[in-house]
């Protein structure tokens, strides 16, 4: 089978539990399970919870949820994303597993990726408002978050009625305060959620006030380090020199030579007890 790079699993292999249907498991969220007859269908198949038809959490399913990323679980179990996120968070898994940590070290070091190339536009142009690329989700289901604005400001203006009147939209002079002051200050003003200004302002691609956008490292970068001293590498990539050496640490590459770097640390403390 053909998967897709980043869904691949990084620590299995995974196999179901042999369990005939109508016996039970025990479930690390709902306690202990009747097994229903019907499995899932997925790539790696599951038994559910009779009736429900929920995947029981149980076996390798749970050594998954702690290592794997949410992308390669709900591709390999067939579950949505929400259903993941409830899984981690009934075994206590932190957002930045293994899995989860080696797939944006992957996408980040992938050049010409959607990302990177964004964060680069970003970096190039602070104060641009970037234009934003619809998910295949977003493109069959156009009623999502700007397009529902849209969609029920089309309906009022032409009908007079509200799809939902509890719905409060976005209107244009909420989206010409966006990035123009802390997000705080403009949920505060507009008297909507710091998270729902934040989120907003992402979609439609408005930077933050006074942000600071770094410039993404590519693979070639990440190939230099530890091949040259920090300082002539900074100075090369046209970085700053504890941007570099904080990038070295993180990947675990050891200096050039740090002995050299010990012996002038040592004279210079000799020095300093000699004065």
């Amino acid at each position: 089978m053909n998967v897709p790079k980043r869904f691949h699993l990084l620590f299995g292999p995974y196999a179901p539990p042999k369990v005939s249907p109508y016996q039970r498991l025990d479930c690390e969220m709902r306690g202990r399970l009747k097994v229903s007859p019907n499995w899932s269908d997925a790539p790696i198949p599951w038994p559910r919870r009779y009736r429900t038809n929920s995947l029981i959490l149980c076996g390798d399913l749970v050594r998954a949820v702690k290592l794997e990323s949410v992308e390669a679980i709900c591709y390999h179990w067939g579950v949505c994303r929400n259903v993941v996120q409830n899984w981690r968070q009934a075994l206590g898994v932190q957002e930045n597993n293994p899995g989860t940590s080696h797939l944006r070290e992957q996408l980040r070091a992938e050049s010409g990726s959607a990302a990177q190339q964004r964060a680069l536009l970003r970096v190039r142009h602070p104060t641009a408002v970037l234009p934003r690329e619809h998910s295949p989700h977003e493109q069959a289901h156009p009623l999502v978050r700007p397009a529902t604005s849209l969609r029920v400001h089309e309906r009022l203006a032409r009908t007079g009625r509200h799809i939902n009147p509890q719905l409060r939209l976005w209107s244009d002079r909420e989206d010409k305060l966006l990035g123009t002051a802390a997000d705080q200050q403009i949920a505060k003003q507009i008297r909507r959620s710091e998270n729902a200004v934040r989120a907003r302002r992402s979609i439609l691609g408005i930077p933050a006030w006074h942000a600071i956008y770094s410039k993404p490292w590519t693979a070639e970068e990440d190939a230099l380090l530890g091949a040259l001293p920090d300082r002539v590498l900074a100075r090369k990539l046209k970085r700053t020199f504890a941007a570099v050496q904080f990038r070295r640490e993180i990947k675990q590459i050891p200096p050039v030579n740090p002995q050299k770097r010990r012996s002038i640390h040592n004279e210079w403390l000799i020095n300093l007890h000699k004065s």
